[in-house]
């Protein structure tokens, strides 16, 4: 059985790299990767015209998730497509090969779509685990942890976007996914037609994924993202899918609106009296105009995918060829370190090492930290930038080193905001767990003392909402 892995990507050339090379891993071998790439304006074009003869690589011309979804099945020549995203890695080598097998068996004769579970980064928390989901938009994301309300009739199995498997043919044939979706219920709402049109749809127990969440124009952070985008995409499917007439579904839909994950996110905002007040409006605003255009966009036919032929051939995956190709662009000192997820699936790069650096701020909430994962040479100066998009008074990095290196030589430490810098040097910043040892015009010399070494750098300026923190150290390992 040969399988498409279809990757659908938007200003993530870093974090491409990271899942490309660890699809290099799998152990199945017929399969081909098709990476859609939509209008992104990061190095993503210029990576994927390299790795154009090693994979498919089509363009979407809009940031539309489901455009991108069914150009990427339109462009799919094996009998399954598996999807993944573009910040998300397989936990296991046989990740591919587990899908392909379980579309075999006899007990899943009549599934057309695969699922699996999710965990967060590199924890084992489950961010998504056999989930459910009713017609108006009720979510349970772990079945293990609940039981099904509000009329468990209603119910039906589905899978997450960023790990599944689906028969190829056979979505083709149902119009895949609906356009009108920008982003969020999109796969659930492909689920439910799937049943309704007479198939069957199945969560594997073990067929994960490590899932990075990285930041995008529609999550900036955890608590600035597109609301609107979620409510007016759950309102839809609410409009579309619901178990009543059209006149009581509509009230039906606005009732159940108050019940759904993200509405509780947005009402926790305030209750945590470090996220700003206009940050909390600014969430409310986003999910009432969000409910609005959901009522309209209802209004609208659906807009499904219509997949004329597209004879490209079955591009099998060289495998060692495209590892190469991306192992030759890894990126050192003096320029910005690229991405690594693959630390966390279990690759060895015996030449590197690693370091990985969470980044807080109070508006985040001291709780939710984003993280970034560099490699880099042993006694070799680095420098990395993180862009924070939010406002923030405080930023706090801890680094969490993987082996005890010793020390930590800190040469320059910048906040830009925009072009402004607004704090130049260490002065006025807060250590923790680190003992400094001698410092100088052009290096501070710090030993790690303790397990969790920071940097806290607070009393900032009242920022733009766009900064810019630049690092330069260097690791120095223990004798």
């Amino acid at each position: 059985m040969k399988c498409s892995v279809v990757i659908n990507t938007l200003n993530r050339g870093r974090a491409l790299e990271a899942v490309l090379e660890e699809l290099t891993y799998q152990d199945f071998e017929d399969f081909e990767i098709v990476v859609v790439n939509g209008p992104s304006t990061d190095h993503s074009p210029e990576l994927l015209e390299d790795l154009s003869d090693l994979i498919k690589v089509v363009t979407c011309p809009i940031a539309n998730l489901c455009v991108s979804r069914n150009i990427g099945l339109a462009h799919a020549s094996g009998e399954i497509v598996l999807f993944i995203d573009d910040d998300a890695i397989p936990l296991s080598s046989d990740w591919v090969r587990t899908y392909a097998e379980a579309f075999e068996a006899p007990e899943h004769d009549k599934a057309v779509i695969l699922g699996s579970s999710v965990r967060s980064h590199y924890t084992e928390h489950y961010e998504f685990k056999k989930g459910w989901a009713s017609s108006y938009g009720l979510q349970l994301f772990d079945a293990s942890e609940g039981s099904l309300t509000e009329g468990s009739d209603d119910w039906f199995e589905r899978v997450i976007g960023c790990n599944n498997a689906m028969r190829v043919e056979a979505i083709r044939g149902l119009g895949g996914f609906d356009e009108n979706y920008a982003y969020y219920a999109d796969e659930t709402d492909l689920c439910l037609r799937v049943i309704e049109a007479g198939y069957e749809i199945k969560n594997l127990p073990d067929n994960t994924v490590r899932h990075f969440k990285e930041m995008s124009g529609i999550r900036n952070s955890v608590y600035d993202q597109r609301w609107d985008i979620i409510a007016r995409s759950d309102m839809y499917y609410s409009l579309k899918n619901g178990r009543h007439s059209s006149f009581v579904r509509f009230f039906v839909a606005s009732w159940m609106a108050w019940k759904k994950h993200y509405i509780k996110e947005i009402f926790s905002l305030w209750k945590k009296k470090e996220v700003p007040t206009k940050t909390r409006i600014v969430a409310a605003g986003r999910f009432f105009k969000g409910l609005v255009s959901g009522y309209f966009l209802a209004l609208r036919k659906r807009k499904l995918g219509k997949f004329q032929s597209v004879d490209l051939g079955f591009k099998k995956l060289e495998k060692n060829k495209l590892r190469d190709r991306i192992g030759s662009k890894k990126t050192l000192a003096g320029h910005p370190i690229r991405r690594c997820l693959t630390t966390w699936g279990g690759r060895s790069y015996p030449e590197f090492e690693v370091f990985q650096v969470y980044y807080a701020t109070e508006t985040m909430g001291w709780s939710e930290t984003n993280s970034e994962i560099y490699y880099y040479r042993k006694n070799e100066r680095v420098t990395f930038e993180i862009d924070i998009n939010v406002n923030a008074q405080t930023i706090q990095l801890r680094m969490d080193p993987s082996i005890d290196r010793g020390g930590i030589e800190i040469s320059k430490l910048e906040i830009l905001d925009g072009v402004k810098q607004i704090r130049p040097t260490l002065d006025d910043c807060e250590m923790s767990d680190l003992e400094l040892v001698e410092s100088n015009l052009e290096v501070a010399k710090f030993q790690v003392v303790g397990s969790d070494p920071q940097i806290m750098m607070p009393h900032l300026q009242q920022s733009s909402g766009n900064l810019k923190v630049r690092l330069e150290m260097m690791f120095v390992p223990s004798d």
